[in-house]
């Protein structure tokens, strides 16, 4: 058996959360009709696990540009079977924004594995 990924297919090894939210959050930015993300500032990933240590929930920091200028603004990551589901971000808390595919894939692939 593959001793990175568990049988489910779900990354187990230490994973860069910083990384991932970066490219999750860029991806969905791209869609974004009045902001415009700063790219590299995801900061204070907080990772809630369940009992099995797989991440339920991610939340971070980030900044954007808008019209009232530079902002930060804060997104959770909620997970579903081990993988990447919904972006909340705290202009609209309640709207899940769905996750790349793209980066699902990669994540789960084991791509945003910790290489320190």
């Amino acid at each position: 058996p593959d001793p990175i990924a568990s049988p489910s297919g779900i990354p187990t090894k230490d994973t860069d959360y910083t990384r991932l939210l970066e490219d999750l959050v860029a991806d969905n930015a791209r869609g974004w009709m009045m902001n415009r993300y700063q790219p590299g500032s995801i900061s204070d990933p907080i990772v809630s696990h369940d009992p099995e240590g797989f991440p339920v929930r991610i939340m971070a920091r980030y900044s954007y540009s808008g019209p009232q200028g530079r902002q930060n603004g804060r997104v959770t990551v909620s997970f579903k079977e081990g993988t990447p589901d919904c972006l909340y971000f705290s202009d609209a808390p309640d709207n899940c924004r769905a996750a790349s595919q793209r980066v699902i894939s990669a994540y789960q692939r084991n791509a945003y594995a910790n290489t320190k």
